[in-house]
């Protein structure tokens, strides 16, 4: 999907529950939202744009290769990801958080960042205190680091662990 060549919106929502044994790439610029029950097995490779996750079960059974553009999650609870995770350097998760004791993305598999960005941002009234530790990824094993980290109105100091990833809210 590349809204620059037409044919297509800026922003496309997909509502229904996809399903099926075949995969999604996501190319060029533009957003595909995704709010159905998905269970597709194929995975989904994001590589420009942005891959917008709704729902819970956006992403399907398999994995998630992020190779560019801006993987999100504005589901009402934890991401599911149902394989592996991987996210490049040229990438952004950029994650929505509504407590301190709900990862906000959950890996069944291996996750690996090889650097990119993470971007979270915080919802539904939740404001967290200087100090405060959320949890933001939990993995079946985590490898590799973010080059960049932001946090909207604070700053904070990653916890790095061999299944996740916490962070320490500062000023």
């Amino acid at each position: 999907m590349d809204a620059s060549k037409g044919g297509f919106y800026a922003v496309d929502n997909w509502r229904n529950d996809i399903s099926g044994a075949g995969k999604l790439t996501k190319q060029g610029s533009g957003a595909l939202k995704l709010s159905g029950n998905n269970t597709w097995s194929g995975g989904a490779q994001l590589e420009a744009g942005t891959l917008e996750a709704d729902s819970v079960s956006a992403f399907g059974a398999g994995d998630v290769y992020v190779s560019g553009g801006t993987l999100a999650s504005n589901a009402p609870g934890a991401l599911a990801i149902r394989g592996k995770y991987t996210q490049l350097a040229n990438s952004t998760l950029e994650l929505n958080v509504g407590s301190a004791q709900q990862e906000t993305l959950a890996v069944a598999g291996k996750m690996t960042a090889a650097g990119g960005i993470l971007h979270v941002k915080f919802q539904g009234g939740y404001k967290p205190a200087v100090g405060d530790t959320i949890n933001i990824i939990a993995a079946t094993s985590f490898k590799g680091k973010f080059d960049t980290i932001s946090v909207h109105g604070f700053s904070a100091t990653p916890l790095y662990s061999n299944t996740g990833l916490q962070l320490r809210i500062g000023v």
